[in-house]
């Protein structure tokens, strides 16, 4: 056990000195490099991932940086990000303070699922060192024969609440491309048919209970449907889809639009996005816009079936430069041969989400996320479980920081339309509120043994206010409930030792997710040196 000790002492003390890794070459340190080694000695994981993800941006490359990226992304329960970042550690550079990249490699992508991959990093860190006796090497040959396939796993019951929205919002026609703005939700509904024509898609807004109200900015036209419209970052400029319509209602090819919004408020005269990117003979939709932090760009996503991609209708991308033009469209690799659509970009935690019919699904459209690293790279996509997903169709996903809520459409039964019946293909609106399950485990620092009876506290920094006690645990695990997008402090105190403070950042994290948390309790007499790990 001794030894045991003296190893977890050695990596803690490796992680406190991360930044006196080679590529620094005992040259001074930037502020960029001082700002990521103070907050990764600190624990401030989250602030330690964002300064490693702006050093990523200039070197790629950089070990250090990748390391501090994909520790703090581990510490933080956003394992996909820290695998791509840790996978990225070149094998000669393993040593020393990076020894334990394939081991903690090999545990994320066992917590992922990813038995092969997982056994992978297993064997290289095993052969690496090569020392059966060692209890690290003994530790990886037990975690590697209790792998077991994600999907063979009970799945833990990670809270998801979703609601459908209300009558002023959802009506018997369907109700796509929701996405909120401050308090006010934007989304696309159709209109009643004229005795000339079909009915036409058109754009509503709705300002919490109130009744929606059709904007201004949608087309007198009857046989011209607009839909699908986005907001920039800054909300000065309103992307949109326009759809032509032939005599019979049947909706022809699509193209992207915009408009940029006056001084005062009101909205200029459109524009259509170049040709380049409203391909002539081939569809343009489903714009999305965010900050690429790796590319240093805005960046437009869409929707097509133009050449050059994997199947049927494909996600695409391209760059806004700084003079308004638009870069040349690049297929995504989340793309799949099967259609790709409604593509969300959450620039907050550079996340993609889009919806899928392909296999492999619960039915039907399901949403799917991917991240995007600061080294370009994207993560596998993952699928939003089935508290989101159902075996009817789901798209549009979006959301808003403010509630941390997403937004999504849906056309499984028991919508809210009035005259609805059970099930119909018209679509829905829903919000899904996201928790976090926080696991913690609480252990005696002397011995290792489980230490009951403790009391937690889950303070939410941004209110101050306590959001969860719990007093004398029975025993030492206790499941605790988080709310994305927050920075909350744990406090673990126990009559007869130290009392621990912990801060846990969910600021990186929208959907629902389960992060593990051990504590350490030092007692207050014949405990060791060691302290809390």
């Amino acid at each position: 056990m001794g030894n045991m000790k003296l190893l977890f002492k050695l990596i803690i003390n490796c992680l406190w000195l991360a930044a006196m890794a080679a590529p620094l070459h005992g040259q001074t340190l930037t502020k960029e490099e001082k700002d990521a080694l103070e907050a990764f000695n600190k624990m401030e994981y989250a602030a330690a991932l964002s300064c490693a993800e702006t050093l990523l941006a200039t070197d790629g490359k950089r070990v250090d940086a990748l390391f501090i990226g994909g520790e703090s992304a581990r510490n933080i329960g956003s394992l996909e990000l820290a695998e791509t970042y840790l996978q990225r550690i070149p094998d000669n550079a393993k040593k020393g303070i990076y020894a334990v990249t394939d081991l903690h490699l090999a545990q994320i992508r066992k917590a992922l699922g990813k038995c092969d991959l997982a056994m992978e990093s297993y064997l290289k860190y095993i052969a690496f060192f090569s020392q059966p006796d060692d209890l690290f090497i003994q530790q990886a040959s037990k975690e590697m024969d209790d792998c077991v396939p994600l999907k063979e796993k009970p799945i833990t019951a990670s809270h998801v609440d979703v609601q459908p929205l209300g009558a002023n919002i959802n009506t018997p026609n369907s109700e796509l491309a929701a996405f909120r703005y401050a308090d006010r939700i934007y989304f696309t509904s159709s209109v009643p048919a004229s005795k000339n024509s079909s009915s036409a898609t058109r754009i509503f807004s709705a300002l919490q209970d109130q009744a929606a109200q059709l904007l201004p900015e949608n087309p007198k036209e009857s046989d011209t449907d607009i839909a699908n419209s986005t907001l920039t970052l800054q909300a000065d400029r309103m992307y949109y889809t326009l759809c032509e319509k032939d005599k019979n209602g049947v909706k022809g090819r699509c193209e992207i639009w915009y408009r940029d919004r006056n001084y005062d408020g009101s909205w200029a005269f459109q524009k259509k996005v170049p040709r380049h990117i409203n391909l002539p003979n081939y569809t343009t939709t489903q714009p999305s816009v965010g900050f690429d932090r790796a590319m240093k760009k805005e960046v437009l996503f869409f929707v097509s079936d133009r050449p050059g991609g994997k199947g049927k209708m494909d996600i695409w991308c391209c760059t806004i430069e700084r003079d308004g033009t638009f870069g040349e469209p690049f297929n995504l690799p989340c793309n799949t041969p099967d259609d790709d659509v409604t593509p969300y970009f959450y620039t907050m935690t550079q996340t993609l989400f889009f919806s899928s019919d392909t296999p492999g699904g619960n039915g039907g459209f399901d949403i799917y996320r991917t991240e995007k690293a600061a080294t370009g790279d994207w993560t596998a996509p993952q699928n939003m479980g089935t508290a989101v997903n159902s075996p009817f169709d789901e798209l549009f996903f979006t959301f808003h920081t403010g509630s941390h809520q997403g937004y999504f459409s849906s056309n499984r039964p028991h919508g809210t339309a009035t005259a609805k019946p059970k099930h119909t293909p018209d679509f829905d609106v829903y919000k899904a509120r996201f928790f976090i399950d926080l696991g913690i485990s609480i252990f005696n620092t002397a011995d290792s043994t489980a230490l009951p009876g403790c009391t937690l506290e889950l303070l939410d920094m941004g209110t101050g206010k306590t959001d969860t006690t719990c007093v004398k645990l029975k025993d030492n695990h206790a499941t605790l409930f988080m709310d994305p997008g927050k920075t909350y402090k744990l406090i673990v105190s126990q009559e007869g030792y130290f009392p621990v403070f912990k801060e846990i950042s969910t600021v990186r994290i929208n959907y629902a997710a389960v992060v593990e948390e051990k504590v350490w309790m030092k007692g207050m007499k014949g405990g060791t040196d060691e302290g809390n790990r």
